[in-house]
């Protein structure tokens, strides 16, 4: 149920989307010769230990893609950062997180609801848009949209029951900006993307127009500001493993292991993301990260062992490219 709820709010706001007037972002470079719009862009990178080797199709290793939900894995790393350096608990609530969110059970909902996306929260998406249909192309700050967009879900207790809403990582990038009381982007540029060492890896506002991303152009759709947590990253997929790299170079086993651990098993979902143990021929159980994002025609994927060191990502820019196929081939070739 979760699942339709999500793709029709999705849809609809994306329709929404489509009909506003797509701005400038502020990196755009218009100096490069575009790409065909209509091309398939395949691209993958391959990590072993420290070696990396990429292949793109119509494109090069610097191709950038917008990464879907695999900004909230991003930004996730980015609040345990805070939590690392304790200026976040993963227990605080949103009374003590986002003083200026006013919902009724602020005191109850914790950062951990919020991140293994068990907030017991609902979204009031599709009347604002009725009300309101430019609001998701304005220049709203996070807290604002939460304030704007959250309600309480009936019967709903905060830490129960999974529902993978995209208002839990606006709620998230409010969070993050209070905290720092900085813009996501500069939080992820200094938190995640500098150390991570990443080369084409940014915040886009509303649509990515640059000649290296310009790709499938006229069915990607843009992302309002305060949706940067739930899929406003743009990257590649050697970005993309560099990222998977820092997370289990960077942080304590015991920050590690609170983001890894699982609190939808059928889902595999713990703190922005999944995680699951894949088997290989003998039997023996391996542990992976196991990302994917999608948005519009970009589809992307992220896959990491942290024991070996070893990961593979795949970033495409068409839903005709079957991916699971992708991934597969990549998890048969590591572990039968």
């Amino acid at each position: 149920m979760y699942n339709i709820k999500f793709k029709f709010l999705l849809v609809l706001l994306l329709a929404v989307l489509s009909q506003q007037q797509i701005t400038q972002p502020v990196f755009a470079d218009e100096s490069k010769t575009p790409i065909d719009s209509e091309s398939i862009v395949i691209s993958q990178a391959w990590l072993d230990g420290n070696s990396t080797k990429t292949k793109v199709e119509n494109g090069d290793a610097s191709t950038t893609f917008q990464a879907g939900s695999i900004a909230k894995y991003i930004c996730t790393l980015a609040a345990s950062d805070l939590v690392a350096e304790h200026k976040l608990s993963f227990d605080d609530t949103l009374t003590t997180l986002l003083p200026g969110f006013d919902h009724p059970d602020a005191n109850k909902i914790t950062l951990t609801n919020i991140l293994s996306n068990r907030s017991g929260l609902t979204t009031k998406l599709h009347q604002v848009l009725k009300a309101e249909p430019g609001f998701v192309n304005s220049n709203a700050s996070a807290l604002q949209a939460a304030n704007k967009l959250i309600s309480k879900k009936p019967g709903a207790t905060p830490g129960q029951e999974f529902d993978y809403l995209t208002i839990n990582w606006v709620l998230v990038q409010a969070i993050l900006e209070h905290a720092e009381q900085k813009p996501i982007a500069d939080i992820l540029r200094n938190r995640i993307f500098k150390p991570a060492n990443t080369r084409n890896t940014s915040i886009f506002v509303q649509q990515i127009t640059n000649s290296d991303v310009l790709i499938n152009q006229t069915k990607a759709r843009g992302m309002p500001p305060f949706l940067a947590c739930t899929g406003g990253v743009a990257s590649t997929p050697t970005d993309l493993l560099k990222i998977s790299q820092f997370h289990f170079a960077h942080f304590s086993a015991d920050i590690t292991k609170q983001i890894t651990k699982v609190y939808t098993e059928e889902q595999h979902y713990a703190f922005g993301g999944r995680y699951q143990f894949y088997p290989d021929a003998a039997g023996e159980q391996h542990f992976l990260s196991m990302q994917t994002g999608s948005n519009g025609p970009f589809k992307s994927v992220l896959m990491y062992d942290p024991k070996r060191k070893s990961g593979y990502a795949l970033m495409v820019n068409s839903q005709e490219v079957d991916r699971a196929a992708y991934k597969q081939q990549w998890l048969d070739e590591q572990y039968k």
